[in-house]
């Protein structure tokens, strides 16, 4: 497992959720490792996320569906962010930039990005995940990064489909999912649920379980149920039509995956 933290206020807010998820860990005996703030680099992550033993991902940070012209208009892109060092003689420079599903580095037909993200941004594509297959549980805890499934094709949850295998999901969110309740704009707390679901794989559930739990969990002050579900309160899990808030791209069997050594 690979834990991925670029920004220090998405680990505040999602600090227990992050730290149930290595418990799970080690609970499960998964060998994890956590990339956290300037940890989260170019180099870092080609070396990591191109390891063929690194099966799960869990990226907590900041991240959107589209990106934005000087003008207003958007460009849809699922994007998370690194960080880039660039060596100064009197202090480095340290930039964030975009981590995109794809660029025309991979898809030279595709939208161009506003400053030159295209060149400047790193392409997860590039990385040859798409068709690996080696990506089992893949959760981008970030604002809309579920909304498409161009993560989740870049990451390789598709790359298997019709060959018989149905072990590969991708979890993200369709809205802004804030990392608290005090800040949340939505009834309910996203935090407590993504840690839950946590607490739950790391007792051996199956992905279903583990989201099923969320809704019948005692969770102390903020129930997270709608935060997660929406205002049915109910669990619409392949219903691209329905209201939950949390989404799962993939064709794996949720009643069979979970964390395993």
């Amino acid at each position: 497992m690979v834990i991925v933290i670029p920004d220090k206020e998405i680990f505040s807010g999602r600090k227990a959720a992050i730290l149930a998820c290595a418990r799970a860990c080690t609970n499960r005996g998964v060998t994890w490792v956590s990339l956290y703030y300037r940890d989260v680099t170019v180099a870092n992550l080609q070396y990591l996320l191109q390891m063929p033993e690194v099966r799960y991902i869990y990226w907590c940070g900041h991240g959107n569906n589209q990106m934005t012209w000087p003008n207003g208009s958007t460009v849809a892109r699922t994007h998370t962010t690194c960080w880039q060092c660039t060596p100064r003689w009197l202090r480095d420079l340290w930039e964030s930039i975009p981590v995109l599903s794809y660029t025309t580095q991979t898809f030279p037909g595709a939208p161009l990005l506003p400053r030159q993200w295209d060149t400047r941004g790193f392409d997860l594509w590039g990385l040859g995940m798409f068709q690996q297959g080696n990506k089992k549980i893949v959760f981008i805890d970030t604002c809309k990064s579920a909304e498409y499934h161009d993560m989740a094709w870049a990451y390789g949850v598709f790359s298997l489909q019709g060959q018989g295998y149905r072990d590969q999901i991708y979890i993200g969110w369709r809205i802004d999912a804030m990392t608290a309740a005090w800040v949340s704009t939505l009834p309910g707390d996203t935090s407590t649920g993504v840690r839950i679901f946590w607490e739950e794989m790391g007792k051996g559930r199956t992905i279903m379980q583990a989201l099923q739990n969320t809704t019948t969990h005692p969770a102390s002050n903020n129930n997270p149920v709608l935060a997660l579900w929406g205002n049915n309160a109910t669990l619409d899990i392949g219903n691209p039509n329905g209201d939950d808030n949390i989404f799962l791209w993939g064709t794996g069997d949720i009643n069979q995956i979970r964390l395993n050594p």
